[in-house]
Protein backbone atom coordinates (compact mmCIF):
# COMPACT_ATOMS: atom_id res chain seq x y z
CA UNK A 1 0.00 0.00 0.00
CA UNK A 2 2.64 2.68 0.54
CA UNK A 3 4.48 1.52 -2.47
CA UNK A 4 1.24 2.21 -4.14
CA UNK A 5 0.63 5.46 -2.44
CA UNK A 6 4.31 6.46 -2.96
CA UNK A 7 4.24 5.59 -6.81
CA UNK A 8 0.76 7.67 -7.80
CA UNK A 9 2.69 10.74 -5.92
CA UNK A 10 5.67 10.25 -7.52
CA UNK A 11 3.70 10.49 -11.02
CA UNK A 12 1.48 13.50 -9.73
CA UNK A 13 4.96 15.54 -9.00
CA UNK A 14 6.59 14.39 -12.32
CA UNK A 15 3.64 15.54 -13.81
CA UNK A 16 3.45 18.62 -12.91
CA UNK A 17 7.01 19.46 -13.57
CA UNK A 18 6.27 19.06 -17.63
CA UNK A 19 7.29 22.31 -19.12
CA UNK A 20 3.96 21.69 -21.03
CA UNK A 21 0.67 20.51 -20.34
CA UNK A 22 -2.67 19.58 -22.66
CA UNK A 23 -5.30 21.89 -22.72
CA UNK A 24 -7.68 23.57 -25.69
CA UNK A 25 -4.75 25.35 -27.32
CA UNK A 26 -1.98 23.78 -29.72
CA UNK A 27 0.30 25.23 -32.23
CA UNK A 28 -0.41 26.07 -35.58
CA UNK A 29 1.10 23.55 -38.67
CA UNK A 30 3.99 25.27 -38.94
CA UNK A 31 7.58 23.57 -38.91
CA UNK A 32 8.22 22.40 -35.52
CA UNK A 33 11.50 24.64 -35.57
CA UNK A 34 11.66 27.91 -37.14
CA UNK A 35 14.08 30.96 -37.18
CA UNK A 36 13.57 34.20 -37.52
CA UNK A 37 16.10 37.01 -37.66
CA UNK A 38 16.10 40.82 -38.22
CA UNK A 39 18.39 43.35 -38.28
CA UNK A 40 17.72 46.31 -35.66
CA UNK A 41 19.47 48.46 -33.04
CA UNK A 42 19.69 48.19 -29.62
CA UNK A 43 16.48 48.69 -27.45
CA UNK A 44 14.30 49.08 -30.51
CA UNK A 45 11.21 46.91 -29.97
CA UNK A 46 10.52 44.57 -32.81
CA UNK A 47 7.59 42.16 -33.07
CA UNK A 48 7.65 38.55 -33.77
CA UNK A 49 4.30 36.77 -34.85
CA UNK A 50 4.16 34.73 -37.47
CA UNK A 51 4.62 30.79 -36.40
CA UNK A 52 2.85 31.98 -33.38
CA UNK A 53 -0.77 30.79 -34.66
CA UNK A 54 -3.21 29.72 -31.69
CA UNK A 55 -5.23 27.12 -32.12
CA UNK A 56 -8.54 26.65 -29.68
CA UNK A 57 -9.72 22.71 -30.28
CA UNK A 58 -12.31 23.46 -27.55
CA UNK A 59 -15.38 25.01 -27.52
CA UNK A 60 -15.20 27.34 -25.56
CA UNK A 61 -12.66 30.51 -24.95
CA UNK A 62 -9.42 29.96 -23.25
CA UNK A 63 -7.68 33.26 -21.66
CA UNK A 64 -3.66 33.76 -22.24
CA UNK A 65 -2.17 34.65 -18.74
CA UNK A 66 1.27 35.08 -19.23
CA UNK A 67 4.10 34.74 -21.97
CA UNK A 68 8.13 34.43 -21.89
CA UNK A 69 10.95 34.16 -23.90
CA UNK A 70 13.01 31.11 -22.97
CA UNK A 71 16.75 31.04 -22.91
CA UNK A 72 17.24 34.69 -23.71
CA UNK A 73 20.70 35.36 -24.53
CA UNK A 74 21.29 39.18 -24.80
CA UNK A 75 17.33 39.84 -25.74
CA UNK A 76 15.06 41.52 -23.66
CA UNK A 77 10.78 40.84 -23.78
CA UNK A 78 9.20 44.39 -23.66
CA UNK A 79 5.50 42.60 -24.31
CA UNK A 80 3.47 40.70 -26.26
CA UNK A 81 -0.58 41.09 -27.66
CA UNK A 82 -2.67 39.20 -29.96
CA UNK A 83 -3.68 39.70 -32.82
CA UNK A 84 -6.94 38.28 -34.98
CA UNK A 85 -5.45 38.11 -38.41
CA UNK A 86 -8.75 35.40 -39.76
CA UNK A 87 -8.42 34.91 -43.26
CA UNK A 88 -5.70 37.02 -42.97
CA UNK A 89 -1.98 36.36 -43.34
CA UNK A 90 0.06 36.68 -39.86
CA UNK A 91 3.78 38.15 -40.19
CA UNK A 92 7.23 37.43 -39.29
CA UNK A 93 8.48 40.26 -37.98
CA UNK A 94 6.79 43.57 -37.02
CA UNK A 95 8.30 47.08 -36.52
CA UNK A 96 7.33 48.74 -34.70
CA UNK A 97 6.25 47.08 -31.71
CA UNK A 98 3.15 46.36 -31.09
CA UNK A 99 1.52 46.44 -34.60
CA UNK A 100 -0.96 48.94 -35.05
CA UNK A 101 -3.76 46.50 -35.89
CA UNK A 102 -2.90 44.80 -32.37
CA UNK A 103 -6.07 43.96 -29.85
CA UNK A 104 -6.50 46.58 -27.25
CA UNK A 105 -4.16 46.08 -24.09
CA UNK A 106 -5.66 42.77 -21.77
CA UNK A 107 -7.66 41.34 -24.69
CA UNK A 108 -6.59 37.88 -23.93
CA UNK A 109 -9.32 35.65 -25.05
CA UNK A 110 -8.29 33.36 -27.66
CA UNK A 111 -11.80 31.80 -29.23
CA UNK A 112 -12.83 28.67 -30.60
CA UNK A 113 -10.64 28.02 -34.12
CA UNK A 114 -13.21 27.22 -37.16
CA UNK A 115 -11.22 27.83 -39.64
CA UNK A 116 -9.52 24.94 -41.49
CA UNK A 117 -6.86 24.13 -43.89
CA UNK A 118 -7.66 22.41 -47.03
CA UNK A 119 -6.90 19.48 -45.96
CA UNK A 120 -9.28 20.15 -42.87
CA UNK A 121 -6.55 20.63 -40.29
CA UNK A 122 -7.60 23.96 -38.16
CA UNK A 123 -6.04 26.98 -38.94
CA UNK A 124 -4.95 29.62 -36.42
CA UNK A 125 -6.63 32.57 -36.48
CA UNK A 126 -5.17 34.43 -33.81
CA UNK A 127 -1.37 35.26 -33.67
CA UNK A 128 0.92 36.30 -31.01
CA UNK A 129 3.15 38.93 -31.70
CA UNK A 130 5.91 39.51 -29.14
CA UNK A 131 7.89 42.57 -28.65
CA UNK A 132 11.61 42.11 -27.62
CA UNK A 133 15.09 44.27 -28.11
CA UNK A 134 18.40 43.68 -27.78
CA UNK A 135 20.53 44.57 -24.76
CA UNK A 136 23.90 44.60 -26.47
CA UNK A 137 25.34 45.08 -30.21
CA UNK A 138 26.04 41.89 -31.65
CA UNK A 139 23.55 39.05 -32.51
CA UNK A 140 21.16 38.11 -29.70
CA UNK A 141 18.90 34.94 -29.55
CA UNK A 142 15.86 33.61 -27.64
CA UNK A 143 15.08 29.82 -28.33
CA UNK A 144 11.27 29.47 -27.65
CA UNK A 145 8.35 31.49 -26.10
CA UNK A 146 6.59 29.37 -23.49
CA UNK A 147 2.67 30.48 -23.22
CA UNK A 148 0.58 30.41 -20.08
CA UNK A 149 -2.96 29.93 -20.06
CA UNK A 150 -6.38 29.05 -18.14
CA UNK A 151 -8.78 26.47 -19.53
CA UNK A 152 -11.96 26.21 -17.59
CA UNK A 153 -10.26 27.46 -14.54
CA UNK A 154 -7.35 24.79 -14.83
CA UNK A 155 -3.90 26.56 -16.24
CA UNK A 156 -1.92 24.88 -18.90
CA UNK A 157 1.14 25.96 -20.43
CA UNK A 158 2.40 25.57 -24.33
CA UNK A 159 5.92 26.05 -25.78
CA UNK A 160 6.88 26.88 -29.37
CA UNK A 161 10.10 26.21 -30.39
CA UNK A 162 10.97 29.62 -32.34
CA UNK A 163 14.44 30.99 -32.24
CA UNK A 164 14.26 34.71 -32.11
CA UNK A 165 17.64 36.24 -33.48
CA UNK A 166 18.19 40.27 -33.40
CA UNK A 167 21.45 41.52 -35.23
CA UNK A 168 22.71 45.13 -33.77
CA UNK A 169 23.58 47.30 -35.54
CA UNK A 170 21.08 47.38 -38.41
CA UNK A 171 23.76 47.62 -41.23
CA UNK A 172 25.50 44.57 -39.96
CA UNK A 173 26.09 41.24 -42.08
CA UNK A 174 22.83 40.39 -43.28
CA UNK A 175 23.96 36.78 -43.43
CA UNK A 176 24.86 36.52 -39.93
CA UNK A 177 21.57 37.27 -38.78
CA UNK A 178 19.34 33.91 -39.12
Amino acid sequence: MRLTIAAVLALLLASGCSDDSPGALSSSVWPSEVTIGHHTETDTPVGFGGPMMLINAADHDVTIDDVELVEGDGLSLMGWTLRDVGAGMATGVQEPFPPSDARPKGSNVVRPTVARNDDGALRGETELVIGVSADTPGRTTGSGIRITYTDEGTRHTITFPLTVVLCVPRDSNPDGCR
